[in-house]
Protein backbone atom coordinates (compact mmCIF):
# COMPACT_ATOMS: atom_id res chain seq x y z
CA UNK A 1 0.00 0.00 0.00
CA UNK A 2 1.25 3.43 -1.04
CA UNK A 3 0.82 5.94 2.28
CA UNK A 4 0.60 9.90 1.54
CA UNK A 5 0.81 11.47 4.59
CA UNK A 6 -0.70 15.01 4.08
CA UNK A 7 1.87 17.79 5.21
CA UNK A 8 -0.90 19.51 7.39
CA UNK A 9 0.00 16.45 10.11
CA UNK A 10 3.05 17.92 10.42
CA UNK A 11 1.88 21.44 11.54
CA UNK A 12 -1.08 19.80 13.38
CA UNK A 13 -0.96 18.57 17.00
CA UNK A 14 -1.60 14.90 15.57
CA UNK A 15 0.31 12.96 18.15
CA UNK A 16 4.08 12.35 16.89
CA UNK A 17 3.94 8.91 18.20
CA UNK A 18 1.04 7.76 15.75
CA UNK A 19 3.02 9.66 12.85
CA UNK A 20 6.02 7.53 13.91
CA UNK A 21 4.32 4.21 13.81
CA UNK A 22 3.33 4.84 10.06
CA UNK A 23 6.60 5.86 9.16
CA UNK A 24 7.81 2.43 10.53
CA UNK A 25 5.46 0.31 7.93
CA UNK A 26 7.94 2.39 5.38
CA UNK A 27 10.90 1.47 7.13
CA UNK A 28 9.78 -2.21 7.52
CA UNK A 29 9.67 -2.35 3.61
CA UNK A 30 5.38 -3.32 4.43
CA UNK A 31 4.26 -0.08 2.60
CA UNK A 32 5.90 2.88 0.88
CA UNK A 33 5.21 5.97 2.87
CA UNK A 34 5.24 9.85 0.95
CA UNK A 35 4.66 13.43 2.38
CA UNK A 36 2.79 14.77 0.29
CA UNK A 37 3.66 17.71 -0.79
CA UNK A 38 7.18 17.39 0.62
CA UNK A 39 8.96 20.48 0.95
CA UNK A 40 12.57 20.67 1.95
CA UNK A 41 14.39 23.54 3.40
CA UNK A 42 15.11 25.06 6.46
CA UNK A 43 11.54 26.65 6.93
CA UNK A 44 9.93 23.84 5.64
CA UNK A 45 6.97 21.87 7.83
CA UNK A 46 8.84 18.75 7.39
CA UNK A 47 12.42 20.18 8.25
CA UNK A 48 10.78 21.84 11.41
CA UNK A 49 9.34 18.25 12.46
CA UNK A 50 12.13 16.35 11.94
CA UNK A 51 14.03 19.07 13.97
CA UNK A 52 11.43 18.64 17.10
CA UNK A 53 11.93 14.99 17.43
CA UNK A 54 15.69 15.71 18.54
CA UNK A 55 17.22 12.21 17.87
CA UNK A 56 19.58 12.37 15.37
CA UNK A 57 19.57 8.63 14.02
CA UNK A 58 15.66 9.01 14.16
CA UNK A 59 15.62 12.19 11.77
CA UNK A 60 18.17 9.88 9.43
CA UNK A 61 16.11 7.23 9.41
CA UNK A 62 12.69 8.96 8.41
CA UNK A 63 14.14 10.90 5.91
CA UNK A 64 15.48 7.68 4.55
CA UNK A 65 11.79 6.39 4.47
CA UNK A 66 10.39 9.27 2.61
CA UNK A 67 13.36 9.15 0.40
CA UNK A 68 13.21 5.11 0.17
CA UNK A 69 8.64 6.16 -0.93
CA UNK A 70 9.87 8.65 -3.49
CA UNK A 71 11.69 5.49 -5.16
CA UNK A 72 9.56 2.76 -5.00
CA UNK A 73 6.00 5.38 -5.95
CA UNK A 74 8.16 5.91 -8.99
CA UNK A 75 7.40 2.15 -9.96
CA UNK A 76 4.90 -0.16 -10.07
CA UNK A 77 0.69 0.48 -9.31
CA UNK A 78 -0.29 0.32 -5.50
CA UNK A 79 -3.38 1.29 -3.90
CA UNK A 80 -3.29 4.61 -2.17
CA UNK A 81 -4.56 5.83 1.06
CA UNK A 82 -4.28 9.50 1.98
CA UNK A 83 -3.68 10.50 5.23
CA UNK A 84 -5.02 13.99 6.93
CA UNK A 85 -5.76 15.84 10.00
CA UNK A 86 -8.85 17.21 8.39
CA UNK A 87 -12.00 15.08 9.61
CA UNK A 88 -14.11 15.79 6.91
CA UNK A 89 -12.45 15.02 4.32
CA UNK A 90 -13.83 12.26 1.69
CA UNK A 91 -10.52 11.60 -0.14
CA UNK A 92 -8.46 10.77 3.27
CA UNK A 93 -8.41 9.28 6.54
CA UNK A 94 -7.80 10.08 9.71
CA UNK A 95 -4.16 9.44 11.04
CA UNK A 96 -5.76 6.74 14.02
CA UNK A 97 -7.47 4.99 11.48
CA UNK A 98 -4.78 5.18 8.41
CA UNK A 99 -2.03 3.40 11.39
CA UNK A 100 -5.33 0.98 12.83
CA UNK A 101 -5.47 -0.23 8.11
CA UNK A 102 -2.19 -0.59 7.79
CA UNK A 103 -1.03 -2.53 10.50
CA UNK A 104 -3.62 -5.19 10.29
CA UNK A 105 -2.44 -8.49 8.37
CA UNK A 106 -3.97 -8.27 4.98
CA UNK A 107 -6.27 -11.40 4.73
CA UNK A 108 -6.44 -13.68 2.18
CA UNK A 109 -9.99 -15.45 2.57
CA UNK A 110 -9.98 -19.17 1.32
CA UNK A 111 -11.93 -22.09 1.24
CA UNK A 112 -9.22 -24.10 1.78
CA UNK A 113 -5.97 -21.96 3.48
CA UNK A 114 -3.80 -25.10 2.44
CA UNK A 115 -4.91 -26.23 -0.71
CA UNK A 116 -6.33 -22.76 -1.99
CA UNK A 117 -3.36 -21.17 -0.75
CA UNK A 118 -0.34 -23.79 -2.87
CA UNK A 119 -3.04 -22.79 -6.05
CA UNK A 120 -2.56 -19.55 -5.33
CA UNK A 121 1.19 -19.81 -5.35
CA UNK A 122 1.88 -21.64 -8.49
CA UNK A 123 -0.79 -18.96 -9.93
CA UNK A 124 1.49 -16.29 -8.42
CA UNK A 125 4.96 -17.75 -10.37
CA UNK A 126 7.85 -14.76 -9.76
CA UNK A 127 5.96 -13.05 -7.38
CA UNK A 128 6.00 -16.56 -4.81
CA UNK A 129 8.66 -15.59 -2.60
CA UNK A 130 7.40 -12.36 -2.18
CA UNK A 131 3.64 -13.60 -0.61
CA UNK A 132 6.12 -16.33 1.11
CA UNK A 133 7.88 -13.85 2.83
CA UNK A 134 4.95 -11.16 3.75
CA UNK A 135 3.03 -14.40 4.80
CA UNK A 136 6.07 -15.90 6.97
CA UNK A 137 6.47 -11.60 8.54
CA UNK A 138 2.56 -11.86 9.43
CA UNK A 139 1.56 -9.33 6.85
CA UNK A 140 -0.09 -11.46 4.78
CA UNK A 141 -2.64 -13.87 6.49
CA UNK A 142 -4.03 -17.18 3.71
CA UNK A 143 -6.87 -17.50 6.17
CA UNK A 144 -9.12 -20.90 5.87
CA UNK A 145 -12.68 -20.30 6.40
CA UNK A 146 -13.76 -23.86 6.41
CA UNK A 147 -15.58 -23.88 3.14
CA UNK A 148 -17.73 -21.67 1.13
CA UNK A 149 -20.03 -21.07 3.60
CA UNK A 150 -17.17 -20.10 6.20
CA UNK A 151 -16.17 -17.60 3.15
CA UNK A 152 -19.85 -16.20 2.81
CA UNK A 153 -20.06 -15.47 6.75
CA UNK A 154 -16.29 -13.98 6.69
CA UNK A 155 -17.18 -11.84 3.95
CA UNK A 156 -20.32 -11.12 5.60
CA UNK A 157 -19.39 -10.16 9.24
CA UNK A 158 -15.52 -8.26 7.47
CA UNK A 159 -17.93 -6.25 5.40
CA UNK A 160 -19.46 -4.83 8.96
CA UNK A 161 -16.46 -3.89 10.49
CA UNK A 162 -14.93 -0.06 10.25
CA UNK A 163 -12.00 -0.38 7.95
CA UNK A 164 -11.53 -4.19 7.83
CA UNK A 165 -13.06 -3.76 4.35
CA UNK A 166 -10.15 -2.55 2.84
CA UNK A 167 -7.65 -4.71 4.28
CA UNK A 168 -9.20 -8.12 2.61
CA UNK A 169 -9.48 -9.81 -0.19
CA UNK A 170 -11.50 -13.50 -0.96
CA UNK A 171 -11.25 -16.37 -3.70
CA UNK A 172 -13.83 -19.17 -3.83
CA UNK A 173 -14.47 -21.69 -6.53
CA UNK A 174 -17.71 -20.64 -8.79
CA UNK A 175 -19.22 -24.36 -7.90
CA UNK A 176 -20.45 -24.01 -11.44
CA UNK A 177 -21.95 -27.25 -13.14
CA UNK A 178 -22.19 -25.66 -16.32
CA UNK A 179 -22.25 -22.35 -17.69
CA UNK A 180 -24.58 -19.48 -15.70
CA UNK A 181 -24.68 -22.19 -12.69
CA UNK A 182 -22.38 -20.41 -10.38
CA UNK A 183 -23.51 -21.83 -6.73
CA UNK A 184 -25.86 -20.01 -4.76
CA UNK A 185 -23.62 -19.38 -2.04
CA UNK A 186 -20.75 -18.18 -4.66
CA UNK A 187 -23.49 -15.49 -5.85
CA UNK A 188 -24.45 -13.96 -2.42
CA UNK A 189 -20.48 -13.61 -2.26
CA UNK A 190 -20.20 -11.94 -5.71
CA UNK A 191 -23.22 -9.80 -3.92
CA UNK A 192 -21.48 -9.05 -0.64
CA UNK A 193 -18.18 -8.14 -2.66
CA UNK A 194 -19.70 -5.82 -4.94
CA UNK A 195 -21.60 -4.00 -1.64
CA UNK A 196 -17.88 -3.42 0.19
CA UNK A 197 -16.34 -2.48 -3.19
CA UNK A 198 -18.87 0.43 -3.47
CA UNK A 199 -18.86 1.64 0.11
CA UNK A 200 -15.20 1.78 -0.32
CA UNK A 201 -15.04 3.20 -3.49
CA UNK A 202 -13.05 0.27 -5.53
CA UNK A 203 -13.79 -2.07 -8.15
CA UNK A 204 -15.26 -5.40 -6.87
CA UNK A 205 -12.20 -7.11 -8.52
CA UNK A 206 -9.80 -5.84 -5.98
CA UNK A 207 -11.95 -7.19 -3.02
CA UNK A 208 -12.24 -10.97 -3.89
CA UNK A 209 -12.89 -13.07 -7.51
CA UNK A 210 -15.39 -15.96 -7.70
CA UNK A 211 -13.48 -17.90 -9.97
CA UNK A 212 -14.86 -18.50 -13.70
CA UNK A 213 -14.19 -21.75 -13.62
CA UNK A 214 -15.86 -24.88 -11.24
CA UNK A 215 -12.77 -24.92 -9.28
CA UNK A 216 -9.14 -24.45 -8.54
CA UNK A 217 -8.80 -27.86 -10.30
CA UNK A 218 -10.25 -26.88 -13.31
CA UNK A 219 -7.01 -25.01 -13.72
CA UNK A 220 -4.26 -27.50 -14.55
CA UNK A 221 -2.07 -27.08 -17.33
CA UNK A 222 -2.46 -30.82 -19.15
CA UNK A 223 0.72 -31.19 -20.55
CA UNK A 224 2.60 -30.43 -17.34
CA UNK A 225 0.62 -32.69 -15.29
CA UNK A 226 1.07 -35.61 -17.69
CA UNK A 227 4.75 -35.19 -17.69
CA UNK A 228 4.30 -34.67 -13.98
CA UNK A 229 2.59 -38.13 -13.54
CA UNK A 230 5.10 -40.04 -15.83
CA UNK A 231 8.31 -39.02 -13.86
CA UNK A 232 5.93 -40.52 -10.95
CA UNK A 233 5.41 -43.75 -12.24
CA UNK A 234 8.14 -46.69 -14.06
CA UNK A 235 8.88 -46.33 -17.42
CA UNK A 236 7.29 -49.68 -18.44
CA UNK A 237 4.01 -48.39 -16.50
CA UNK A 238 3.89 -45.42 -18.94
CA UNK A 239 4.60 -47.19 -21.95
CA UNK A 240 1.52 -49.93 -21.03
CA UNK A 241 -0.58 -46.51 -20.36
CA UNK A 242 0.01 -44.76 -23.71
CA UNK A 243 -0.10 -48.35 -25.70
CA UNK A 244 -3.41 -48.75 -24.32
CA UNK A 245 -4.42 -45.46 -25.19
CA UNK A 246 -3.59 -45.76 -28.47
CA UNK A 247 -5.11 -49.12 -29.26
CA UNK A 248 -8.24 -47.94 -27.60
CA UNK A 249 -8.16 -45.35 -30.02
CA UNK A 250 -7.27 -47.02 -33.09
CA UNK A 251 -11.00 -48.41 -32.27
CA UNK A 252 -12.72 -45.70 -33.05
CA UNK A 253 -12.48 -44.91 -29.14
CA UNK A 254 -13.89 -48.11 -27.47
CA UNK A 255 -14.14 -47.57 -24.14
CA UNK A 256 -11.39 -49.12 -21.40
CA UNK A 257 -12.13 -51.80 -18.96
CA UNK A 258 -12.34 -51.11 -15.87
CA UNK A 259 -9.13 -53.14 -15.27
CA UNK A 260 -7.34 -51.54 -18.14
CA UNK A 261 -6.94 -48.58 -15.95
CA UNK A 262 -5.13 -49.44 -13.07
CA UNK A 263 -6.50 -49.20 -9.22
CA UNK A 264 -8.78 -46.49 -7.90
CA UNK A 265 -6.20 -43.35 -6.94
CA UNK A 266 -3.29 -44.70 -8.96
CA UNK A 267 -1.04 -43.00 -10.85
CA UNK A 268 -1.93 -44.93 -13.32
CA UNK A 269 -5.38 -44.29 -13.39
CA UNK A 270 -4.62 -40.62 -12.85
CA UNK A 271 -2.19 -40.91 -16.97
CA UNK A 272 -4.95 -42.47 -18.80
CA UNK A 273 -7.29 -39.36 -17.29
CA UNK A 274 -4.64 -36.78 -18.06
CA UNK A 275 -4.44 -38.13 -21.61
CA UNK A 276 -8.33 -38.53 -22.12
CA UNK A 277 -8.16 -34.56 -21.11
CA UNK A 278 -6.45 -33.46 -24.50
CA UNK A 279 -8.09 -31.25 -26.71
CA UNK A 280 -11.33 -31.04 -24.99
CA UNK A 281 -13.50 -28.65 -25.09
CA UNK A 282 -13.89 -25.19 -23.10
CA UNK A 283 -16.90 -26.41 -21.61
CA UNK A 284 -15.56 -29.57 -20.07
CA UNK A 285 -12.37 -27.20 -18.98
CA UNK A 286 -14.61 -25.09 -16.98
CA UNK A 287 -17.23 -27.24 -15.40
CA UNK A 288 -16.14 -30.93 -15.72
CA UNK A 289 -15.83 -32.14 -11.58
CA UNK A 290 -11.86 -32.86 -11.65
CA UNK A 291 -12.00 -34.22 -8.22
CA UNK A 292 -14.68 -37.02 -8.52
CA UNK A 293 -15.45 -37.27 -12.15
CA UNK A 294 -18.99 -38.78 -13.28
CA UNK A 295 -19.85 -39.43 -9.60
CA UNK A 296 -22.76 -41.03 -8.69
CA UNK A 297 -26.25 -39.92 -8.86
CA UNK A 298 -26.67 -36.81 -8.19
CA UNK A 299 -23.99 -36.83 -10.54
CA UNK A 300 -20.91 -34.42 -10.19
CA UNK A 301 -20.81 -33.78 -13.34
CA UNK A 302 -23.71 -32.97 -15.26
CA UNK A 303 -25.30 -34.69 -18.56
CA UNK A 304 -24.86 -31.66 -20.89
CA UNK A 305 -21.09 -31.86 -20.26
CA UNK A 306 -20.58 -35.36 -19.79
CA UNK A 307 -21.81 -36.04 -23.05
CA UNK A 308 -19.31 -34.09 -24.95
CA UNK A 309 -16.99 -36.57 -23.96
CA UNK A 310 -16.58 -39.78 -26.30
CA UNK A 311 -17.16 -43.14 -24.34
CA UNK A 312 -13.40 -43.63 -24.48
CA UNK A 313 -12.92 -40.35 -22.43
CA UNK A 314 -15.54 -41.04 -20.42
CA UNK A 315 -14.05 -44.44 -19.29
CA UNK A 316 -11.01 -42.54 -18.55
CA UNK A 317 -12.47 -39.48 -16.58
CA UNK A 318 -14.88 -41.61 -15.01
CA UNK A 319 -13.35 -41.33 -11.37
CA UNK A 320 -11.51 -37.83 -12.00
CA UNK A 321 -8.41 -36.96 -10.05
CA UNK A 322 -8.30 -37.27 -6.57
CA UNK A 323 -7.32 -33.88 -4.81
CA UNK A 324 -4.15 -35.05 -3.10
CA UNK A 325 -2.51 -36.16 -6.33
CA UNK A 326 -3.83 -33.00 -7.73
CA UNK A 327 -2.26 -30.55 -4.62
CA UNK A 328 1.17 -32.67 -5.33
CA UNK A 329 0.91 -31.67 -9.19
CA UNK A 330 0.60 -27.82 -7.81
CA UNK A 331 3.73 -28.49 -5.38
CA UNK A 332 6.23 -29.61 -7.66
CA UNK A 333 8.59 -28.00 -9.84
CA UNK A 334 6.04 -29.25 -12.61
CA UNK A 335 3.10 -27.36 -11.21
CA UNK A 336 1.59 -24.91 -14.30
CA UNK A 337 -2.01 -23.55 -14.44
CA UNK A 338 -3.71 -23.47 -18.22
CA UNK A 339 -2.56 -20.42 -19.99
CA UNK A 340 -5.98 -19.30 -21.46
CA UNK A 341 -6.56 -18.31 -17.89
CA UNK A 342 -3.27 -16.51 -17.38
CA UNK A 343 -5.55 -12.87 -17.39
CA UNK A 344 -8.06 -14.42 -14.79
CA UNK A 345 -5.57 -15.51 -12.87
CA UNK A 346 -3.37 -12.78 -12.89
CA UNK A 347 -5.50 -10.05 -12.14
CA UNK A 348 -5.61 -12.26 -8.56
CA UNK A 349 -2.31 -12.02 -7.64
CA UNK A 350 -1.80 -8.62 -8.84
CA UNK A 351 -4.64 -7.38 -6.64
CA UNK A 352 -3.38 -8.83 -4.05
CA UNK A 353 -0.36 -7.20 -4.21
CA UNK A 354 -1.91 -3.86 -4.82
CA UNK A 355 -3.76 -3.97 -1.53
CA UNK A 356 -1.17 -5.82 0.94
Amino acid sequence: MQIELSSDLLKSSESKLSLIGLLAHGFSGRHVVLVDPREEGASSAYEAWREELGDPKLKEEIKWVLDEGDRRASVGTRVRLKVSSVSNSASSVLLEKALLLCSYPYRVLLENGVTDRDFLLVVAGPHRDALNAASEKGWLLFETAGGIDGVKMRVEELGKQIGAGERFYCLVDSDAKDEKTSSEVALTIQTSINAIAKKIGVAPAKIGKVLERRSVENYVEIHALQSWLKKQMPLGMVKNVEEAWKRANDVEGEPLEDSQRGTPGSKERALFAALALEDVSDRIWNFFDFSKGRGRPPRRTVDSVWSELSKLQQSALEDGFSKSLLRAFYLSPNGKTDPSADAELQEIITSIQERQ
